[in-house]
């Protein structure tokens, strides 16, 4: 309750107030004046004007003839110099994006101080002053290039050091940035946006008529931003203007235009139709803007099951599933967005922005797809919605004082296909076969993120100082369906297959004189709902620093904690009442940009920073529940006396069953991961508007979070297995337990990549970007929940043994993406291309018995599997009509836009789609996908 009350004490003070725009949605301009000859104007008057809002800053240069001005709203500025006796200076047209380091030169002229001189402005191709790998996506490429997904995040695979697995519908990409699965921090106007419970997942989407740019930082970020290892994505909604505009927009897609799910057996294509509008402008000229956007979809993109290899399509329909069971996931969904901005200028010197968001989803079958069978999988019902607030306080020309405040609020429930009934057995999974039953999924989960942020900048000659802190408190509800699942993994003998039909059959093994029976019953009992909250708190202090007119130093300290939740202190186990805080986390960042000889068309980027890695808050979670309080979980062996017979299982924790339980719990040590950062680049304008960027990136990251079995045994009677895996007994260190599966930070990665980006502006109707990315990433830290679920260290006592490619690693990725107009027509492209996907081979059998019930063979080191290659061309197809007779400013655009355009098999090859026992793709992405649209804009 004081949380509450602190919280709407803070957003109300801020409402009081006017609200905050930091460098991570702004820029800033950076400019020098000299006369003709070259000498340095000191106390000339500058005025930087917004065109579209006429927002200004003033100020004077300095005793070396510059002006800095930071924290500048994106747009297209003027820049008008004033000095005694010369000539009124004017350059127009300078567009600021999101973070950008603009840096200008001006000469004045000595003429009669009644003489304007205009000259034609525009922002530099390289930042001579900016030391970070970063970008900023325009309206050019949100706008323009195709999108059936109606995603907002996929054009950030333009940036090098960004590998993804090309999105499907309306889905996230899973990025993997810097060889680091899944550690992102996604932004919406410099607020969090990424979930404390799974990082890879956003709280709030987006779509792209709301979207004004998209921030995407790789390496070298400044000691303002935190939270992650890897990058940061940030999402700029758009704002009004002075001048009414925005769109509206209706999307087409019919199942005739679109191709058949590969190697489906039956003719269900995919569908949509799309309404979206936004909508900006005055509410009082100069000083009150608005912006209002909506998205409204009703679509459908059936995905084939992960049973397209005709061999296990007939081992499936050999147990009585019918085709309509294990051919597609219907994925049909309904998704709607509502966006509201409000940007007031009360005063010269404050500036208030205040946006307001939901989002509501539901999914009739998305998950968990691959071998699940159609009747066992879930939907989702998702709602979401945000309220942020932000002031920004000019105190002096040389003093800025932000503060910035957020409420947001996701929740997220699944929902069964299908309602099971009394008939409906419990889950059943047979190890790369099939898994169906009760869906094993069902679950709910609600988070809420209140934020609040405070800086305060000061800029004093070569010096732009900042220093600020972030708090951000997250309180989580879980709710869990606790369902049994029966695991069939085979035996030395038999297959998975083999090992359930002798077992419904109740046949008898000669070997032993009992029943064939299952290889595991996983039973949970106790309360499904858990309750816990996170705070996270961080600070930092940094400076940027001209050492001189073509040289920069960035340097800064940050520092990150959090406040964990409280453990049971009557949890059975000492480790299960403890969750530890990692109080000592201390990250300086440093860079260095440098232009030879002032040339403003070339620039040298360096940079070393630490980056510290907030722990995902499902090992909070797990730890809670599992501890023998809130939750006992048994695993009961089914050669194990007194075991039940499948499908039956005692429903109650009655003791009946006499098994161990298992725990989850936190290494009394655990520490942040920690992510060692450097970076060495060059960009050079090798030709008006077009530029080339190399840089080559390395990365070393340790304390990463691994899960592994500490109640084993490591003193064993038994044999080691031909290639040294210790083969473990029954016996257990402690044996009130059965495993005790510990998060500790014991993992250790290394990658090294060389990055490519070739650049072309628009201008003379054309725009193109390359970005290529080699790169090779290695570790020794099989991690749980990403990129594939619960991988687990083959060998709990021997980490040198995991050492080898880690999951994310991919070693070439080519991205490309163009925009030509002639004549009224415009033809838009992007292309994704990269090698295959490392996975880890499988035996399908736990052969030294840790509990780990699908092992590697003999003798095979870690994700030696190499997956296919894949490549995707996405293009659009535009005509644009002249409206002037009845609009002067409006236009329309009819369009054709295809996804796959040459209907190419996409696989999905990481560890989670793929069975990795008998090398089969579970995992298809969707064929070729047309879809026609009209838009309006004005």
């Amino acid at each position: 309750m004081r949380s509450k009350f602190c919280f709407a004490v803070g957003f109300v003070w801020a409402g009081l107030w006017a609200f905050a725009q930091t460098q991570s949605n702004t820029g800033q301009i950076d400019g020098r004046v000299r006369d003709a000859q070259g000498a340095l104007l000191v106390a000339a008057q500058i005025s930087l004007r917004n065109l579209d809002t006429n927002f200004q800053r003033e100020l004077q240069t300095d005793e070396e003839g510059r002006y800095l001005v930071p924290f500048l709203p994106i747009g297209e500025y003027e820049v008008t110099i004033a000095a005694e006796g010369f000539a009124r200076y004017r350059m127009t047209g300078v567009t600021l994006s999101t973070g950008q380091l603009v840096t200008l030169e001006h000469r004045l002229n000595l003429v009669s101080a009644h003489q304007t001189i205009t000259l034609p402005g525009e922002s530099p191709m390289v930042e001579v002053a900016q030391s970070s790998s970063s970008r900023a996506l325009t309206a050019v490429d949100i706008r323009n290039l195709p999108n059936l997904a109606r995603n907002e995040l996929q054009f950030s695979l333009l940036q090098p050091f960004i590998n993804a697995n090309r999105p499907r519908e309306y889905e996230a990409p899973r990025f993997d940035i810097g060889g680091l699965a899944r550690r992102v921090n996604f932004q919406i106007d410099g607020f969090e946006n990424t979930t404390s419970q799974q990082k890879s997942y956003r709280v709030t989407r987006l779509g792209p008529t709301s979207v004004d740019e998209t921030q995407i930082m790789t390496f070298g970020a400044n000691a303002e931003y935190g939270r992650t290892g890897g990058g940061v994505i940030n999402n700029i909604t758009r704002s009004g203007t002075n001048t009414l505009h925005g769109q509206f927009e209706y999307l087409v897609s019919r199942t005739g235009f679109n191709a058949v799910p590969f190697r489906s057996a039956g003719a269900v294509k995919p569908y949509a139709d799309i309404g979206a509008f936004g909508v900006g402008g005055a509410l009082r000229r100069d000083k009150l803007f608005y912006f209002v956007s909506n998205e409204t979809s009703r679509r459908a993109f059936p995905l084939p099951l992960g049973f397209t290899d005709p061999a296990a399509r007939a081992q499936v329909v050999s147990l009585g599933f019918t085709e309509k069971d294990i051919d597609l996931l219907p994925s049909q969904f309904n998704p709607t967005l509502w966006l509201v901005r409000l940007d007031y200028q009360p005063l010269d010197r404050h500036t208030i922005t205040f946006r307001a968001n939901t989002y509501r989803e539901f999914n009739e079958a998305q998950s968990p797809g691959g071998t699940t069978v159609l009747s066992s999988s879930a939907g989702a019902l998702t709602n979401t919605y945000a309220l942020a607030a932000m002031w920004n306080w000019l105190i002096t020309p040389s003093l800025t004082h932000e503060f910035r405040t957020q409420l947001a609020d996701r929740y997220s429930r699944r929902t069964p296909y299908l309602t099971p009934n009394a008939d409906t057995l419990p889950t059943t999974i047979l190890s790369g076969v099939v898994s169906f039953g009760y869906p094993d999924h069902l679950s709910a989960n609600r988070e809420r993120i209140e934020e609040f942020s405070d800086n305060i900048s000061f800029h004093r000659s070569t010096h732009l100082l900042k220093a600020g802190v972030n708090l951000v408190r997250s309180p989580v509800m879980y709710d869990d369906s606790l369902n049994p699942v029966f695991l069939f993994a085979g035996t030395s003998d038999l297959t998975p297959l083999e090992q359930y039909l002798r077992t419904i059959k109740r046949e008898i093994d000669p070997s032993t004189g009992r029943r064939y029976s299952y290889t595991q019953l996983t039973l949970s009992f106790g309360k499904p709902r858990l309750e816990y909250q996170q705070t996270y708190l961080g600070g930092y202090v940094q400076d940027s620093w001209r050492l001189r007119p073509n040289l920069t130093l960035n340097y800064g300290l940050r520092y990150e904690t959090m406040y964990v939740p409280s453990a049971p202190a009557n949890a059975p186990h000492p480790l299960s009442r403890q969750i530890p805080s990692d109080r000592y986390n201390f990250a300086p960042r440093l860079g260095l940009a440098w232009s030879p000889r002032g040339n403003p068309r070339m620039a040298f980027r360096l940079s070393y920073g630490v980056h510290f890695d907030a722990p995902s808050g499902n090992a909070f979670r797990d730890s809670l529940i599992e501890n023998s309080v809130n939750e006992v979980s048994v695993e009961i062996a089914g050669d194990s006396p007194g075991s039940p017979n499948y499908p039956f299982y005692p429903r109650v924790n009655s003791g009946s069953v006499r098994v161990k339980p298992s725990l989850s719990v936190i290494s009394p040590d655990f520490q942040w991961m920690t992510v060692h950062q450097f970076q060495v680049g060059v960009v050079r304008e090798i030709a008006h508007d077009l530029s080339v960027t190399i840089t080559a990136a390395g990365l070393h990251g340790s304390k990463i979070p691994v899960l592994q079995n500490i109640n084993l045994d490591p003193v064993s009677s038994l044999p080691p297995l031909a290639d040294g895996r210790t083969v473990y007994g029954a016996r257990r260190l402690d044996p009130n337990f059965n495993n005790i599966m510990e998060l500790t930070s014991a993992g250790n990665s290394n990658y090294h990549a060389l990055g490519i980006q070739v650049l072309k502006r628009f201008r003379n109707a054309l725009q193109f970007n390359v970005s290529y990315t080699w790169s090779h990433s290695l570790d020794n830290a099989p991690e749980n929940g990403v990129s594939g679920g619960s991988e687990q260290p083959q060998d709990t006592y021997n980490r040198r043994a995991e050492y080898g490619n880690s999951i994310t690693d991919v070693r070439h990725v080519l991205n490309a993406s163009s925009v030509a107009r002639w004549r009224g027509f415009q033809l838009a492209t992007f292309l994704f291309a990269r090698s295959g996907t490392t996975y880890d081979v499988r035996a399908g059998a736990d052969l030294n018995r840790d509990s780990v019930a699908n092992d590697r063979p003999l003798f095979y080191g870690r994700n030696v599997g190499k997956g296919p290659a894949s490549m995707q061309m996405d293009a659009r197809l535009s005509r644009f009509l002249s409206m002037e007779r009845v609009w002067p400013r409006a236009k329309a655009e009819v369009f054709a836009e295809s996804a796959n355009l040459f209907n190419s098999p996409i696989p999905d090859s990481t560890n989670a789609f793929l069975n990795r026992t008998n090398f089969t793709i579970l995992s298809w992405h969707e064929m070729r996908r047309v879809q026609l649209g009209f838009r309006f804009l004005f």
